[in-house]
């Protein structure tokens, strides 16, 4: 499950125990961690068993404004300038499908485009890429536990850039920079443990302080209980 927003705060009771049940379902959620340029990251990335996601920008510098700490399990792109230049004259760009509608829906568009030039970036924009990858992974390798897609990911993540802020202050940005080849490449070789086994956390240890209404995270349960994986037995 892609969950492209958060707030700032801890992890909710009602959220983490939404990641809980989704988690002993085989379901891996994958979060934002936020925009704020913070030290720590929003919830629901700081639930645990969710896999916080940071940015960086075409280089692989981290970005300047993305959320970073010990709950970060990986970067992916996410467009913007690097923490070394937080206004840059050439931004890293990604392209996103969007629509022109101010208050209700109008023509599917491109961004950034003529109208909007703006460059399009954040961690919304890396967690989705992430999560893609795990569906590529599960692709080919169905069984994989929560685990063991947490595992494949850090392990085959790209080095962050020597000198940059990520690679001198270990442990604040995780394992590296998203590697999606290398990814699925770890699930084609892997043998599978089974669908729920293990922890995909990259979160902090418990809930606490509600910071998302109950709403969303009944929205995030809906949702991977809506699409959870279905075991199969292993031979």
């Amino acid at each position: 499950v892609n969950v492209s927003l958060g707030s700032t705060g801890t992890c909710s009771a009602a959220e983490q125990d939404a990641v809980n049940r989704l988690a002993a379902l085989g379901t891996v959620v994958v979060a934002a961690a936020g925009n704020e340029a913070a030290q720590s990251v929003d919830a629901p990335a700081n639930c645990a068993g969710a896999i916080a996601v940071t940015a960086h920008v075409d280089s692989g510098e981290n970005a300047s404004y993305a959320n970073v700490g010990p709950q970060v399990a990986l970067s992916a792109p996410g467009g913007g300038c690097p923490n070394s230049q937080p206004t840059c004259a050439t931004p890293s760009t990604i392209i996103v499908d969007s629509n022109d509608g101010q208050y209700s829906p109008g023509n599917p568009t491109v961004k950034p485009n003529a109208t909007a030039p703006g460059a399009v970036a954040g961690t919304s924009f890396s967690t989705p890429e992430v999560a893609g990858t795990i569906a590529l992974m599960l692709s080919v390798q169905p069984q994989l536990s929560n685990a063991q897609i947490l595992a494949g990911l850090q392990q085959t993540a790209r080095p962050h850039p020597s000198g940059t802020y990520c690679a001198v202050n270990t442990g604040v940005c995780g394992a590296g920079l998203l590697d999606t080849a290398g990814a699925v490449g770890y699930a084609q070789r892997t043998a599978p443990a089974g669908i729920g086994n293990g922890s995909s956390g990259s979160g902090s240890s418990g809930g606490g302080g509600g910071a998302v209404p109950l709403a969303g995270a009944g929205l995030l349960l809906a949702l991977g209980l809506a699409f959870r994986r279905k075991p199969q037995s292993l031979h």
